[in-house]
This record gives C-alpha cells, sequence and structure tokens, in this order.
C-alpha cells in the first residue's frame, strides 16, 4: 500500500507532526550548546536571536509553499516544480546527505551521554554510535504510526529538563535578581562574536523542515503541516 492510498490513522496527525519538529529541533544542539556558547555572554543570546528570527522566515516560506499546493509535497518537489528537475534532484540530495551526516552527529552526541551513566559504551564509541542509528532505524521500520508515538515519547522526555531549567532560573533570578547574572564579556557586544555564536546556534534550527520534508506520511499535510510547523516554532521561541 502506497503513502497516497494510506488511511489517516496510518499516517501522522496534527499532534505527531508537532513532536515530529520539535523533536528534531531539540537534540544535541539545544543540550550540547550551553557549554560551548558561555564564552560569548550576551553575544550567545543575540545570535539566538539572528536564527530564531531566520528560522521562523523559512519556516513561514515552506508553510505557505505546503499549502499552496494539492496533496503532500516535499522540499525537494517544491523546488523542482519551479526550477526544474536538476534544481531539485541537487537539493533533495544534498538534504539526504545532511540527514545522514546530522545523524552520525546526533549519535556521538547520545553516545557521550551515555557513557558517562554506563562508562562500558564509552569503551567501543563507534560500536555504541552505530546501536543507536540502528535502534532509531529498527523503530521507523515498524511503521509511520510507531515511529510518530517514539517521537512523542522522547520529546516530552527532552521538554522535561528544559522546563525545570526554567523554573530553576525564575527561582535564582527571584532571589538574587540581577546579581546572578553573568558579566558581559570584555570585548562587549561583537559582531565577529555574534556571527560565530549564531552559526553555532543554527545547528539547533535545524529540523524546521521535519513536517514539510515527511508531508507524504502526514495526514491532510495542507492543514497540519503548516500548524505544525508553526506551533512548534512558537513554543520553542
Amino acid at each position: 500500500m502506497n503513502d497516497k492510498t494510506k488511511k489517516p490513522g496510518q499516517k501522522l496527525g496534527f499532534f505527531m507532526s508537532v513532536a515530529l519538529v520539535m523533536g528534531n529541533m531539540i537534540g544535541s544542539g539545544v543540550f550540547l550548546l550551553p557549554q560551548s556558547l558561555a564564552p560569548f555572554g550576551w553575544n550567545a543570546i543575540a545570535g539566538w536571536v539572528v536564527t530564531i528570527a531566520g528560522a521562523l522566515c523559512l519556516a513561514h516560506v515552506l508553510a505557505k509553499l505546503t499549502a499552496a499546493h494539492e496533496g503532500a509535497i516535499g522540499p525537494a518537489e517544491l523546488v523542482e516544480r519551479s526550477f526544474g528537475p536538476l534544481a531539485g534532484f541537487l537539493i533533495g540530495f544534498a538534504f539526504w546527505v545532511s540527514v545522514w551526516t546530522g545523524c552520525v552527529t546526533i549519535a556521538v552526541g547520545a553516545t557521550s551521554y551515555m557513557s558517562s551513566f554506563l562508562p562500558v559504551l564509552g569503551e567501543h564509541p563507534s560500536l555504541t554510535a552505530l546501536g543507536v542509528i540502528w535502534t532509531m532505524t529498527a523503530v521507523n521500520l515498524l511503521g509511520v504510526r510507531s515511529a510518530g508515538s517514539f517521537q512523542v515519547i522522547t520529546t516530552l522526555l527532552k521538554l522535561t529538563p528544559l522546563i525545570v531549567v526554567a523554573i530553576l532560573i525564575g527561582l535564582i533570578f527571584g532571589r538574587e535578581g540581577t546579581a546572578a547574572l553573568a558579566p558581559f564579556p570584555d570585548e562587549g557586544f561583537s559582531l565577529v562574536s555574534v556571527n560565530t555564536a549564531a552559526a553555532m546556534t543554527l545547528w539547533a534550527m535545524i529540523g524546521f523542515e521535519a513536517a514539510c520534508a515527511a508531508s507524504h506520511k502526514i495526514d491532510n499535510p495542507q492543514r497540519n503541516v503548516p500548524r505544525a510547523t508553526f506551533t512548534a516554532h512558537c513554543y520553542l521561541a
């Protein structure tokens, strides 16, 4: 049975689509970047503002284009319809390469985290990373709904520490006020530092296109892809 003839219950609904976008954006970048961005001070905040604004603009474009076409359509197909098959192939190939290279990065990050709790996993990091990749592959092979359910669960697990940290920050500010803020770096605001920080935070924004890329697996894509994309972005922003 192909994607066009699948029943709605066999595809991703709105909430699973939201989890797909949020789950792709809340990943190794969000959890690993704070340490790397700490030396940039408030320049890192400016970098986040730049990348979040850019991601919102791109998400708006993808959502509008998806809603304007009949049936499911992915990023490569959108480019192909406007600029021809060669451009569509190049975009599709580049997106495919970015996905599998990103999977390697995420698997390495997951291995680093898990080895803190189970040191034996760090003794063979390559095998552990391969195990992470094949475990996720097996989950996806179980079917669209199984993968969607897994995405919802992992998204809730990812949101939990972020919510806890936000609460702790509020408690610290309530007790210590602005004294809890780190001082400005010696150079103050710097365009070079903001650009460097923005380049690093861009990794955390990758995934905003997830719903559009998976539109063939989403029920009523003209409605659910734009709604899921903007719902996830507004929450994370």
